[in-house]
């Protein structure tokens, strides 16, 4: 009777143990799910991110066209007024005082030009590097986060399948001694 008993409650005992290992793992893949979400999350701000990226590359050569644009019209108006200065050096004055103004003016504009150019190519591409540097250290918390989420499940899934393998040998053997 005492035998019967202890292995009643030893074969007891194995199923409660094989529940809360049940439940062990349930948590483990839960956990492991909320971290596949937080993964797609961080996936989706990425593929923003490279979005964003290529908006930015694409106003950039579109201000890059602008200004060549916009540069060669101040080209063409200088070399226009150049032209003008050429024909009237030996008129009035006056009127040629009017055209080194414009033509230096020209020459002002089409500086300030090249330089506000510089500093949009400047800034764009300051933005992109910040762009890059984030998405690397997003993909860089995933690998470890994942890695560091999957490690725990793993060690946590063995050492509970380890528990059941022990707890069934001991009932296994007590089974054998009842014999």
């Amino acid at each position: 009777g005492d035998i019967k008993s202890n292995l009643l409650e030893a074969v007891k005992q194995a199923k409660a143990d094989h529940r809360n290992v049940e439940k062990e793992v349930a948590t483990g893949e839960a956990l492991l799910e909320e971290n596949k979400d937080k993964l797609a999350d961080i996936v989706k701000l990425v593929a923003n991110k490279k979005l964003e990226k290529v908006t930015l590359v694409n106003e950039i050569k579109d201000l890059k066209e602008k200004f060549a644009q916009e540069e060669k019209l101040l080209d063409e108006k200088l070399m226009s007024v150049k032209s003008q200065l050429l024909e009237i050096k030996s008129k009035d004055k006056m009127e040629i005082g009017k055209i080194e103004a414009e033509l230096l003016e020209a020459k002002k504009r089409l500086e300030d030009m090249k330089k506000k150019r510089i500093t949009e190519r400047e800034r764009g591409e300051e933005f992109l590097r910040k762009v890059l540097d984030k998405t690397i250290s997003y993909f860089e918390q995933c690998n470890t986060i994942e890695k560091t989420a999957s490690d725990s499940l793993v060690a946590l899934m063995k050492r509970k399948v380890e528990e059941v393998k022990t707890a069934t040998k001991d009932i296994e053997d007590k089974c054998k001694d009842v014999v």
